[in-house]
């Protein structure tokens, strides 16, 4: 035996009577696929980005898509948790990165929007919904949500379901139900909310409920419009909201997409 070297690949290659020999060359395993889950995280990601799409900050049909940094920014979420959001998103095809593998030069743009929300939207609508069934005589629905402006102050809440999809693209006439998010502050000290549903002159019931009172998650307070006067969910949430009303809400969630959304 003469020779003994390794290769670029990591092959040791020794050389018998002059002839070179290839000995233990590596096993090449490609590295599987990580079976996307979604996450909390996750989805504040996606629902940016797809809300971003629908109003047309970003374009849908291979929009480039803001930076980590500043989607960590915007969504006070750790570059590290936006990063694995946005790997996990080219592995399902919903984005694609070009250029370099870091650096500034290196982009995302998006190539199926579409599948992205349908993804998001099934995840958000099998979720458990907690909410505080209300009733009160609510002759309009559109001047108490002007009146709770007042009688909630500054407390963080946002309409949404039937009656936020018929302020914005009618669809039935006069929703009976009105569904609010509130903080997770108020939904889970019930002082906090006693106080809100009696400054709001509601009275807590087991069924037959005007109002709907949901928890908001982490990041929706980030997640939504401002307003001046009542505040709204974004499209892309009223459309997964839509969807966890089950039968009545999935005709309503397809109105709102070809309407609002557009993909």
């Amino acid at each position: 035996m003469g020779h003994a070297w390794v290769d670029e690949g990591g092959a040791r290659i020794v050389t018998v009577q002059g002839l070179a020999v290839v000995v233990d060359r590596p096993t090449e395993t490609s590295r599987p696929r990580e079976e996307f889950a979604w996450t909390e995280a996750r989805a504040a990601v996606a629902e940016i980005l797809l809300d971003r799409a629908s109003r047309g900050a970003i374009m849908p049909d291979g929009g480039e898509l803001p930076t980590v940094t500043s989607l960590a920014d915007d969504l006070r979420l750790s570059p590290a948790s936006v990063s694995r959001a946005l790997r996990g998103f080219d592995g399902e095809g919903w984005t694609v990165k070009s250029g370099p593998e870091r650096g500034s030069s290196s982009v995302r743009s998006f190539t199926d929007p579409s599948s992205m929300l349908g993804a998001w939207a099934r995840w958000h609508a099998s979720g458990r919904r907690s909410m505080v069934l209300a009733h009160r005589f609510i002759p309009d629905g559109d001047e108490f949500l002007r009146t709770l402006t007042t009688a909630w102050g500054d407390r963080w809440w946002a309409l949404t379901g039937l009656r936020a999809l018929d302020r914005r693209a009618p669809l039935m006439t006069n929703p009976t139900t009105i569904d609010l998010y509130v903080g997770r502050t108020e939904f889970n000290r019930p002082s906090l909310m006693h106080e809100m549903l009696a400054a709001a002159d509601l009275r807590e019931v087991d069924s037959g409920a005007r109002v709907r009172i949901l928890e908001a998650d982490a990041f929706l307070e980030r997640l939504t419009p401002k307003a001046d006067a009542v505040r709204e969910v974004s499209d892309v949430r009223l459309f997964g909201d839509l969807l966890s009303d089950g039968v009545r809400g999935e005709d309503a969630a397809e109105h709102l997409r070809r309407e609002r959304i557009g993909f």
